[in-house]
């Protein structure tokens, strides 16, 4: 008997496969296990030949085949068998391609697969835009959600760096040219001034560094000091 647990979202599936598995541990059977690491030849035939030592119920993992070519060739060869078996084989997978996943499908009593879900993609100029326009509640929300999607913490600060670095340019010079930027940017940076002073500028700059460098020196959490440090916008 065959039960796949397999899919993308590789926490999903083997919390799903352990707890297959424990409904047979409450029974008292103690399971065996092959895994793609320690395969060696045979013994995928050893346990199909195989029976319980008092009669009773056998379960067998069978630990991601796809990592080991050996292994995998072993199990595709033997899905007959597997299926068949008297045995219960809990298979784990990662997200099998399309004619492996067809033919576990076709001899598993039971098929499970988990797809991660696709992560949402946020407006790349999201953060700056908000920054720009001094928009603290947005700032502070897109800030939030880019920390939860992932987003490091640093790519973030040097976002915030470079908006920062725009604005001091744009206050300082008469023209792109002489900022040493393209146009659309610096005429954006020169808009944002009516909302930022060069000195708020310099202050915001400093105080951005220093959450840099404690985040960095393991004096504080980088990412925690980001969502401070949008509240002083």
């Amino acid at each position: 008997m065959l039960h796949v647990f397999c899919g993308n979202d590789t926490v999903t599936v083997r919390q799903s496969a352990l707890a297959a598995l424990a409904a047979y541990e409450a029974e008292g059977v103690v399971p065996t296990r092959i895994e793609s690491e320690t395969y060696e030849a045979g013994a995928l035939t050893h346990e199909l030949g195989g029976a319980s030592l008092f009669g009773g119920l056998s379960v067998c993992i069978l630990d991601t085949p796809s990592a080991n070519e050996e292994f995998l060739i072993a199990v595709t060869d033997a899905l007959p068998e597997l299926a068949a078996a008297s045995t219960v084989f809990i298979l784990i997978e990662t997200a099998p391609p399309a004619a492996y996943r067809r033919a576990l499908e076709k001899y598993a009593k039971l098929f499970t697969e988990y797809k991660a879900q696709a992560k949402e993609k946020g407006d790349p100029f999201a953060l700056g835009n908000a920054f720009m326009a001094r928009d603290k509640k947005t700032l502070w929300i897109v800030l939030t959600k880019e920390l939860a999607a992932g987003t490091a913490a640093e790519a973030l600060a040097g976002s915030l760096w470079f908006q920062l670095k725009s604005l001091r340019l744009a206050a300082l010079t008469k023209s792109a040219e002489e900022a040493g930027m393209k146009d659309f940017p610096y005429k954006k940076a020169k808009a944002a001034l009516q909302k930022y002073s060069l000195p708020e500028v310099e202050r915001l700059s400093a105080s951005l560094l220093a959450v840099y460098h404690e985040g960095h020196g393991e004096k504080g959490d980088m990412a925690v000091g980001l969502e401070k440090w949008v509240l002083t916008v």
